[in-house]
């Protein structure tokens, strides 16, 4: 909760937080999309994507970016 709160600061007059996640059993999605509901809970703007599905020619745009990945086994990296 205290990364959210940290967040009314730097989002600034109204921009959209944007949270990135990998994840290869659901994990960090869990956590991301549980992010984007405490953000949206206190006033402010955000949307939530998978790494692969992001468009990285619009990463420039973005204020805020937050990554939340987890790896799988023995520290491998997830799919997306």
């Amino acid at each position: 909760h205290k990364l959210v709160e940290g967040l009314t600061d730097a989002s600034g007059a109204g921009s959209s937080i944007t949270i990135l996640y990998g994840s290869e059993t659901g994990n960090a999605e869990e956590q991301a999309k549980n992010l984007l509901m405490d953000i949206r809970a206190r006033g402010m703007k955000g949307q939530v994507s998978a790494l692969d599905d992001f468009e990285f020619d619009d990463l420039p745009n973005q204020k805020v970016l937050i990554l939340v990945v987890s790896t799988c086994g023995l520290g491998e990296y997830p799919q997306n």
